[in-house]
């Protein structure tokens, strides 16, 4: 049996092993011992990957051609670059509305991603 990639730098070798003299199968030793030591890592990635894309600019402003296309950032950016005048009601609501996800995504994962943030120190 050939275990090769992440499940080998994650896991030790002997808790495969350990796991075979057990009676584990395959399908078995990924889900019961090398997916639970990857959530954090996953969450981490994961939570990183949703603001890199939600905070995504260039993108958007180059393919979007009408106003109704628009995303959160890009509409913000319009707003904040009216005439020489700011209008600071609807920027900071807009603000509010495009943060909020990200802080929810955090919340519900911070434990995750705490774990998965710390566990990269750890040789």
């Amino acid at each position: 049996m050939r275990r090769a990639g992440v499940a080998a730098a994650l896991v030790a070798a002997g808790a495969f092993g350990l796991a075979g003299i057990d009676g584990a199968g395959e399908g078995r030793v990924f889900f019961r011992v090398v997916f639970p030591l990857c959530g954090p890592a996953v969450a981490t990635v994961g939570i990183l990957s949703f603001v890199s894309s939600w905070n995504n600019l260039l993108w958007p402003l180059v393919v979007a051609q009408t106003e109704d296309m628009y995303t959160l950032p890009v509409a913000l950016t319009t707003l904040s670059q009216t005439e020489g005048v700011v209008n600071y009601g609807p920027l900071l609501a807009g603000s509010l509305v495009t943060i909020l996800p990200i802080v929810l995504i955090f919340l519900f994962f911070q434990r995750y991603f705490i774990a998965g943030i710390a566990s990269t120190g750890i040789k």
